[in-house]
């Protein structure tokens, strides 16, 4: 929250609950959005009217409301910003927040990244944007497809590694942080090669 505020109510979410984007989380009541909101109410054509408003973070769907009624609620309803998982949910009805409270803390596991070590030895081979299959133990016969986002600069000196950051797509959250996790990251140059097998060649 960016004002001063007391929590009237709290919808059923809490931590490990998905949420999506303009879901309602809780009704809030602020002194200082109410004057903005009526101050917003009261000159809307004025741009700083509405950029006070905006500048404590409120969602898009309070100014729309008041344009459609004509007056200012005396609670605002406050959704999630984005679509998630819960991590926190720190408020409970009749709670008073300050600015800079966290409130929810709610995180996109739509993409997420799996962090692999690469030995030394194997470092020039590989570079960003190439393809990358990952695989985990909890699902060992599954493959998920990835790329190569970063490559760190730092290598470990005890372990001679070097970290790379794989950003893989998870529609349906298989993945969650903290898994063990295997790559395999194709560094071949993608162009055919001649071979035959050892037992052929004839000295």
């Amino acid at each position: 929250m960016r004002a001063e505020a007391f929590i009237e109510s709290v919808e059923n979410v809490t931590t490990g609950s998905e949420v999506r984007k303009d879901q309602k989380l809780m009704q809030v009541y602020s002194p200082a959005i109410a004057s903005a909101a009526a101050q917003y109410l009261s000159s809307p054509s004025l741009p700083g009217s509405a950029q006070r408003l905006l500048n404590f973070a409120v969602p898009q769907q309070l100014l729309k409301e008041i344009e459609r009624t004509k007056q200012v609620p005396i609670t605002f309803t406050w959704t999630a910003p984005r679509d998630g998982i819960v991590l926190e949910r720190n408020v409970v009805e009749g709670m008073r927040v300050m600015p800079g409270d966290v409130l929810f803390r709610i995180a996109d596991h739509s993409v997420v990244w799996a962090l692999v070590d690469v030995p030394e030895a194997q470092l020039a081979g590989v570079s960003e944007n190439q393809p990358v299959v990952v695989r985990v133990r909890s699902y060992p016969e599954q493959r998920f497809p990835g790329r190569v986002a970063l490559v760190y600069p730092h290598l470990n000196p005890s372990t001679r590694t070097v970290r790379v950051r794989i950003e893989l797509q998870n529609p349906d959250f298989l993945l969650r942080p903290d898994m063990y996790a295997e790559a395999e990251i194709d560094i071949g140059s993608g162009q055919p090669t001649l071979s035959v097998p050892v037992s052929a060649v004839i000295d």
